[in-house]
């Protein structure tokens, strides 16, 4: 089996299952492991508030490319993704699709 990406991201929904301090630094880790290998990111981000938006634009120059999946941010968020040459998954439910 080869690895193709490297998966993680921020579910600030579900902080019961995974603290955001657990979080964060292991999403740290993730951007590491990124420039090691040169694999892209597969980041989950939910209820993140920008702070997913405010990590990946600190930490772009750290991977080659990435999908922001179960994304349900607000548009200036979506926007701010784009710019940053990522791409989106967005949960429906939220209206920006």
């Amino acid at each position: 089996m080869d690895v193709i990406g490297l998966w993680n991201g921020r579910d600030f929904d579900r902080l019961e299952h995974c603290p955001r301090a657990t979080q964060e630094r292991f999403f740290e880790l993730q951007f590491t492991l990124a420039e090691q290998t040169g694999l892209p990111m597969f980041l989950h981000s939910r209820a993140t508030d920008g702070a997913m938006v405010e990590m990946l634009t600190a930490n772009r120059h750290r991977f080659k490319a990435g999908v922001v999946h179960s994304f349900d941010g607000e548009a200036d968020e979506a926007a701010a993704l784009v710019a940053l040459d990522l791409y989106i998954g967005a949960l429906r439910s939220h209206g920006i699709c």
